[in-house]
């Protein structure tokens, strides 16, 4: 999204210092300037950064309650929600949802950062189909999933624990 352009701090410059991004240096940068952004967008603009129209709000809700509980937990060294305190270890627990009732902006931001994910993709589609690429840009279908991430959260029943097909989550 060309709202995001601009220069490259220092944190991202050191990133790329070995030709290969240091996540644990650019991500903490880059989400300050994205909260930066959605703090100073505008209702109507938050609402044009949309959630996808396959998504309803619940799921986002929920993925977005997810994000802000592994931001919060990571913070404190856990990482994926297998590591957190048990009762925030399910989306319908009590302890979720008072976290989320106390924290509607961190909710929020983390939904808005999913509709801004879908935004860019589908402007880099529609970019390419433009400049001629046919069949725009071309998706996949994860294999996997991080077993720390939203979706074996919101529905562990659904996956088969310590399974791996070799090949890192998407």
């Amino acid at each position: 999204d060309p709202a995001l352009a601009g220069g490259e701090s220092e944190a991202e410059a050191l990133a790329h210092e070995d030709d290969l991004i240091d996540w644990e240096v650019a991500n903490p940068d880059r989400l300050a300037r994205l909260r930066h952004l959605f703090d100073r967008a505008s209702p109507d603009e938050r609402r044009r950064i949309a959630a996808p129209d396959h998504v309803s709000d619940d799921e986002l809700v929920v993925h977005a309650l997810h994000d802000a509980l592994h931001a919060h937990f990571a913070s404190e060294g856990m990482h994926g929600w297998h590591e957190w305190p048990a009762e925030y270890r399910r989306p319908d627990s009590a302890s979720a949802k008072a976290f989320a009732a106390e924290h509607p902006a961190e909710i929020a931001f983390y939904g808005w950062l999913q509709g801004l994910a879908n935004h860019s993709l589908l402007t880099a589609h529609r970019a390419a189909q433009g400049a001629g690429m046919a069949c725009g840009i071309i998706t996949d279908l994860a294999v996997g999933v991080d077993p720390g991430g939203a979706d074996c959260w919101t529905r562990p029943e659904a996956f088969l624990e310590g399974l791996s097909v070799g090949a890192p989550p998407d």
